[in-house]
């Protein structure tokens, strides 16, 4: 038995679940009997019609920040930026480290 057509993008829908009472709000839907290119923003869950086609919202970057620095002693410049969503402000997990000749 093969998997829903839509399993994937129900995964995604399912942590979005989880994150906010409101997961429809990030979702957008394309009938296949649209004459048109113009996705519709969900309105409530999804059904996940086989005719349908569902994508996530665009997430927009609203501030992003960078910071440099480079440690004469050592020759190790180090790099660390971060981001802020609609929802969420996103953190490296690692710093990007590159060892400069002294």
């Amino acid at each position: 038995m093969s998997a829903h057509i839509h399993a994937a993008l129900m995964l995604q829908y399912a942590q979005d679940a989880a994150e906010t009472d409101k997961p429809w709000e990030r979702w957008e839907s394309l009938p296949s009997t649209s004459t048109s290119l113009d996705w519709i923003g969900c309105v409530a869950n999804p059904f996940w019609h086989f005719g349908v086609q569902y994508r996530r919202k665009a997430t927009r970057l609203k501030q992003v920040t960078a910071m440099c620095w480079y440690n004469k002693r050592t020759g190790v410049v180090s790099w660390s930026s971060s981001y802020e969503t609609d929802d969420k402000i996103h953190l490296p997990q690692h710093d990007l480290i590159v060892e400069m000749p002294v």
